[in-house]
């Protein structure tokens, strides 16, 4: 335990020397998911003064601008293949395409994107 009750004393300082508790979300979110594998997350997020729910729901907003990112690039995917197998494919063969070039991605998902560029 002795551990721990030192991190609670250690005031966390950044490269420039600034204090980290006075960082962005984003800074102490990064600093706090290094330091999960050393510590529990409760026991830091109380040491950087931050809801535990706070730090919850950082880590799923990163993870859902991932997945945005990744549905983009899987839309420019979608309507090139589209176009280039002269706008005859459905969903259907638009998934087989996808798996073919080693891109997952299931028949419904591809419908909906479909839908979303308006392409049938």
């Amino acid at each position: 335990m002795a551990e721990i009750t030192d991190f609670y004393f250690v005031t966390p300082l950044r490269q420039d020397g600034s204090c980290l508790l006075c960082a962005k979300s984003r800074i102490r979110g990064a600093f706090i998911r290094e330091q999960q594998k050393a510590y529990p997350v409760t026991v830091i997020c109380c040491a950087m003064r931050v809801s535990t729910r706070a730090y919850d729901a950082w880590t799923n907003n990163s993870d859902r601008q991932n997945k945005t990112k990744e549905e983009a690039e899987l839309k420019e995917k979608v309507e090139q293949i589209f176009y280039e197998n002269k706008q005859v494919y459905g969903s259907r063969r638009m998934a087989d395409a996808l798996s073919k070039i080693g891109v997952k991605a299931g028949r419904y998902q591809v419908t909906r994107l479909m839908a979303e560029l308006g392409i049938k």
